[in-house]
């Protein structure tokens, strides 16, 4: 199975580079793949 990295995947990714802790927004149909990626980051 190939695997490939999202955008939201580069978004966090960046945002663990920059040493963000805390991220603010209200979760809804278009933040559901960052939302994701964040998870599957801290795991």
């Amino acid at each position: 199975m190939t695997t490939f990295e999202t955008v939201a995947d580069q978004l966090v990714r960046d945002l663990v580079r920059m040493e963000v802790r805390r991220i603010y927004a209200l979760v809804g149909d278009s933040l559901n793949s960052i939302s994701d990626a964040v998870l599957v980051g801290l795991g």
